[in-house]
């Protein structure tokens, strides 16, 4: 199998590390999360191999693993809550170049949503979190996109993705 291969190569090579899409880059989770919006959502799409078998194989071998976690980047949370997304001027959801819907870094269910996530995560007992997309979108006509809750203004921008990482 695909995941124990990688798993023998880093274990037989000067490799050390493992990097795993746990929230991917289309919102889906690669496990089933007890978070109640990731549930009413059903992101929980699974991996390649089940994630806490995943940690005990690494674990037993000394091999440092990473979850990376896209953040803001998040379709099924876009489009499952729009009120939560990042909404053109009309209210509806803005998608990227991709077609690919955002959530809304100034709401804070947003922020609580993905901390919960975080911590859901730290807990299966990663040694490492890494999180991406923690930006306001870019990649589309970034024009159309209406903020209610703020000004859209780089300060405003900058202190909501700085109050994220702060928390």
């Amino acid at each position: 199998d695909q995941v124990r291969a990688l798993i023998d190569l880093v274990e037989r090579t000067e490799l050390n590390a493992i990097v795993v899409d746990v929230k991917g880059d289309r919102g889906w989770l690669a496990y089933p999360s007890q978070v109640p919006l990731a549930q009413e959502l059903g992101v929980a799409i699974g991996g390649l191999m089940d994630i806490r078998e995943f940690l005990r194989l690494c674990k037993e071998r000394g091999i440092y693993t990473i979850a990376r976690l896209v953040i803001f980047k998040d379709s099924p949370l876009a489009f499952g809550h729009p009120e939560l997304a990042v909404t053109n001027a009309d209210g509806t959801v803005w998608t990227d170049a991709k077609g690919a819907g955002w959530a809304n870094p100034f709401r804070q269910e947003v922020v609580d949503y993905n901390i919960a996530i975080a911590v859901e995560v730290a807990q299966m007992g990663f040694d490492e979190i890494q999180v991406d997309y923690v930006r306001f979108p870019s990649d589309g006509d970034v024009t159309t996109i209406a903020y209610e809750e703020a000004e859209n203004t780089m300060e405003n921008r900058t202190a909501a993705i700085n109050g994220f990482l702060e928390r």
